[in-house]
């Protein structure tokens, strides 16, 4: 398990680059561009929705929505268990 100490100072780092993002673009495409990155991984691995949902001990429907775009400001600690399920970065959600 992480401690909260250890993802406070890349979550943020992630926060306050998605904040700046969205004061220049007006909107927040970094965000909706997080569920898009989630399926891409997701697909580039094989695995389905069911099962990254069981691997990130999150429900099936929270990656549906976040991948469709329906929820396009998932909580931190809901990316934070995806990124884990998926072994990446949370930087590599806003790429």
């Amino acid at each position: 398990m992480v401690k909260s100490c250890q993802i406070i100072g890349p979550l943020a780092q992630l926060v306050a680059r998605l904040d700046g993002i969205e004061k220049v673009a007006g909107s927040n495409p970094a965000r909706s561009t997080i569920g898009k990155n989630i399926k891409r991984y997701r697909n580039n691995l094989g695995i389905s929705q069911d099962r990254s949902s069981k691997l990130a001990d999150v429900i099936y429907n929270t990656i549906i929505k976040i991948e469709s775009g329906v929820n396009k400001n998932p909580t931190i600690q809901t990316v934070v268990k995806i990124t884990k399920a998926l072994n990446i970065k949370m930087d590599d959600l806003i790429k």
